[in-house]
């Protein structure tokens, strides 16, 4: 069977398929960074890609993801307060399900309780 997909899509596979190293993993979250800051790529797109490293267990793709995160945050700080609620939004769930892995429950915006 043949399934045809597109952007985000195509990279989704190979990572929930488990086929990706470490390396590779923070290598393509690295580069689609890139694309997106650069505007290659829309942000959305990348932020999309990350949907896919929430049960993510090395700690240098949560390095680079972390890294990547903080850098958009910065990035759109004069934005409306509506875009900068959802970033926010986004991070929390993304960041919440590994942070409860490890036994910290997100209490407020930024701030982390270990259970």
């Amino acid at each position: 069977e043949i399934v045809l997909v597109t952007g985000v899509q195509t990279c989704a596979l190979p990572i929930s398929a488990g086929i990706l190293g470490v390396e590779d993993r923070a290598e393509l979250i690295a580069d689609a960074a890139v694309l997106a800051s650069s505007g290659y790529q829309k942000t959305s797109d990348f932020l999309q890609l990350l949907t896919n490293f929430n049960h993510e267990s090395q700690y240098v793709v949560w390095d680079i993801i972390i890294i990547h995160l903080g850098a958009i945050l910065k990035a759109w700080i004069f934005e409306n307060q509506r875009t900068q609620d959802g970033l926010q939004s986004f991070v929390r769930r993304l960041i919440g399900t590994k942070a409860s892995e490890l036994g910290w429950n997100l209490v407020t915006v930024g701030t982390l309780k270990k259970n």
